[in-house]
């Protein structure tokens, strides 16, 4: 959305105050976000997963294409990001895990393996990895 915003302002498709106005609608989501995840009793990382797991195709962004919508309940898809969350927590504890292919292939096996145990469709497994895995690499990747 920050991206999105910047390039209208940049085309002139929107005026300063507008596009300040969107800045502070995007600055309250993101301090929303962390509330968001504390009461589900997800870590902020945790939440990034669940929220992968829970949107659909229709809500494309830059880096969510099509995941697992519509499959399982709110419950077991946030059980699943938790899983998924202590599964890859070994590699991206990992210093500079983004750059080692055999540690990113290790955790993209771990959250396969987590997906086809919550019998995750499996025809939505492999894009639904790799958006986790992108999701991973921009959150924890630069620690």
């Amino acid at each position: 959305r920050l991206e999105k915003i910047i390039e209208d302002r940049k085309a002139q498709r929107i005026e300063q105050a507008k596009q300040l106005d969107l800045l502070k609608v995007l600055i309250q989501d993101l301090k929303n976000e962390a509330g968001a995840a504390e009461k589900l009793g997800l870590s902020e990382t945790g939440f990034a997963i669940f929220g992968v797991l829970t949107k659909g195709p229709e809500a494309k962004g830059n880096m969510v294409s099509e995941t697992v919508s519509g499959w399982g309940t709110d419950d077991s898809q946030k059980e699943l990001a938790s899983l998924i969350e202590e599964a890859v927590e070994p590699f991206t504890d990992l210093v500079d895990w983004v750059h080692k292919a055999d540690i990113e292939r290790q955790l993209r096996q771990q959250v396969k393996r987590q997906l086809r145990a919550a019998q995750c469709p499996p025809d939505r497994v492999e894009s639904a990895t790799a958006t986790i895995v992108d999701l991973l690499k921009a959150r924890q990747g630069s620690r």
